[in-house]
């Protein structure tokens, strides 16, 4: 555990180090927590009667509308739709970490000495994903901070509460770990098998295409941010983590990385 604790600090110093990454883990959360709000704060112009229900259409289905008007009904749905955001972004920043992981000690030659210390490849690999993913939740949450209290001053606490219900509160908590930590794991996975980082990026981002899936069905009029989804997809992930991560270690060769890599 020592040995684990002593890695993860050395990961968070090589993160601080690395200014386009720091720079991606504010930028991202930023700018789509802008989207979000920016897409909500104008439809408070709108003037009663000039919505309908007919004319809300799919998008009205998908969120509870009960006892609402329909300028609210759709500052409801608008701002519903977006909270989709908050699953995209811890999909996308541990990829910008984890893929550089492995392959980054590689290319400043500092793997050799690290995989000759007797740390096992479980707390490397533990330490490393830490290191990846304790910044995106975290970047996560206080971006969806930042919108709960932008909505709170833009639709007041009525319709905040039916934005930040219990499930989707539920789902900051559990489910964006569980989405970052997949990421996580597949650009771990992908990076000790590659000597490119931008490919063990752009594959470790794979996991962000089923949230844009579910951002479509949404803005189709699915309720795809309901209790029951989200706990399936939590479930889904959690399990999808615990086969990664076994992958992982399966993977992760020390002798052959050695073999394979030396003198590139």
């Amino acid at each position: 555990m020592s040995r684990m604790v002593a890695l993860l600090r050395k990961e968070a110093l090589d993160l601080v180090k690395h200014r386009m990454v720091l720079v991606t883990l504010l930028l991202v959360p930023s700018l789509l927590t802008l989207v979000a709000l920016g897409s909500v704060v104008p439809l408070q112009a709108l003037p009663q009667g000039e919505v309908s229900m007919d004319e809300l259409g799919p998008l009205a289905a998908s969120v509870d509308c009960t006892d609402l008007a329909p300028e609210d009904c759709l500052r409801l749905s608008v701002a519903a739709m977006h909270r989709l955001l908050y699953l995209i972004i811890p999909t996308t920043l541990p990829t910008v970490i984890a893929a550089y992981s492995v392959v980054g000690e590689k290319s400043e030659r500092t793997l050799e000495a690290l995989l000759a210390t007797p740390i096992s490849t479980t707390e490397l690999l533990s330490a490393k994903g830490l290191a990846a993913l304790i910044p995106a939740v975290v970047a996560t949450w206080l971006a969806a901070a930042v919108h709960a209290a932008g909505l709170f001053a833009a639709v007041g606490p009525d319709l905040l509460a039916r934005v930040y219900t219990p499930a989707w509160l539920a789902a900051l908590v559990a489910t964006v770990p569980t989405l970052a930590l997949a990421s996580v794991l597949l650009s771990l996975l992908v990076s000790s098998r590659s000597v490119d980082p931008r490919s063990a990026q752009q594959l470790g981002g794979f996991v962000v295409v089923p949230i844009v899936g579910m951002l479509i069905a949404q803005s189709l009029g699915v309720g795809v941010l309901r209790a029951p989804v989200l706990a399936a997809l939590t479930i889904g992930a959690a399990a999808i983590d615990a086969l990664l991560m076994w992958l992982c270690v399966q993977v992760f060769e020390r002798e052959s990385i050695l073999v394979r890599w030396k003198g590139m």
